[in-house]
């Protein structure tokens, strides 16, 4: 409804500052007016439609976003309202409205002061990152860009996935934007284009785990060739690492930074990565693609933290 040339989202959302721009359109905080003021962030799409109105697909994506909202997990964005505007025949501007959190996980990383982020910390926002992952699993939802920056961190510590579910609505953008979307957190499936499921999700998990220690990407490709490259001389080389314990060329890649990752972790990571795509025939992937089994094993592993320090320290010796 419009009103004085104004649509709804004009009337009640007052923009403050733009804060983010990407493939999909531009994002706003913004103040909500008939909710006391509060800050709200506000994800302006806009979707091509055809003579029929919008696309199905997107009026599916947003029910399903309106679905997962009336849980309101502790660790998914929440989304607060829904608006849409046409803008031409061709063209409608789609509002999201969600939760406003002031820093994503790059931003806090960087603010973190040496020695880097205390592993409880790390234990800890691992597990609620799988909880929420878990949850949009369970409902069929496919993340399929984790990254740093779609991950929200409040100042209490609180992990919030953001940028889920929107990959049909974004599709089109995505495809005439020149935009650079960061690559170092995509599992080979999608670099590739091939059909993927939940365990693309698990991949950018593993990767953005190894990050939390290392403070620097684990895979960092400059194209789709050079990030698969990356990825093929380290996951899938037999001797890179052995849960038995035999080391390869790989341990490089894996202790190039301090803090040095305990031993626990670093079989956890490789679970993540080469497990997720099947690397491994040895690896027992069935029981690792469900993020509710992972988040259980950052618990079960953290166990094991005591002997990284000798058994870590022997291992890099030889």
């Amino acid at each position: 409804m419009e009103k004085d040339g104004l649509s709804r989202a004009d009337q009640q959302y007052e923009c403050v500052a733009e804060i983010g721009e990407g493939a999909y359109g531009k994002v706003f905080k913004a103040r909500d007016l008939k909710n006391g003021g509060r800050f709200v962030a506000l994800k302006r799409v806009r979707v091509q439609t055809g003579e029929e109105g919008m696309p199905l697909s997107t009026i599916r994506e947003v029910a399903v976003l309106r679905h997962l909202e009336t849980f309101e997990h502790p660790n998914v964005v929440r989304l607060f309202d829904v608006c849409t505007v046409s803008r031409t025949d061709r063209e409608t501007k789609l509002t999201l409205v969600f939760e406003h959190v002031d820093q994503d996980l790059t931003t806090y990383l960087d603010k973190v002061p040496e020695p880097g982020v205390p592993t409880e910390t790390i234990k800890d926002m691992m597990f609620q990152l799988l909880r929420g992952l878990d949850f949009l699993h369970s409902h069929r939802v496919v993340h399929r860009d984790l990254k740093p920056q779609n991950i929200l961190v409040t100042s209490s510590g609180q992990i919030k996935l953001a940028d889920f579910g929107l990959a049909r609505i974004y599709s089109f953008q995505m495809a005439l934007t020149s935009v650079v979307v960061t690559l170092w957190y995509r599992a080979p499936e999608v670099l590739l284009q091939s059909s993927y499921a939940t365990p693309v999700d698990l991949w950018s998990v593993g990767c953005i785990f190894a990050e939390m220690f290392r403070r620097k990407p684990l895979f960092r490709g400059s194209s789709d060739v050079d990030q698969l490259g990356k990825i093929l001389d380290c996951c899938c080389c037999r001797q890179c690492y052995c849960l038995c314990g035999e080391w390869g060329h790989g341990r490089r890649l894996l202790f190039c930074a301090e803090p040095i990752m305990p031993c626990g972790l670093i079989a956890l990571l490789w679970k993540l990565l080469c497990c997720s795509c099947g690397s491994f025939d040895s690896c027992p992937s069935s029981a690792w693609l469900s993020s509710s089994s992972l988040s259980s094993a950052v618990l079960s592993a953290w166990g094991h933290f005591r002997c990284f320090h000798s058994e870590v320290g022997r291992s890099m010796t030889r």
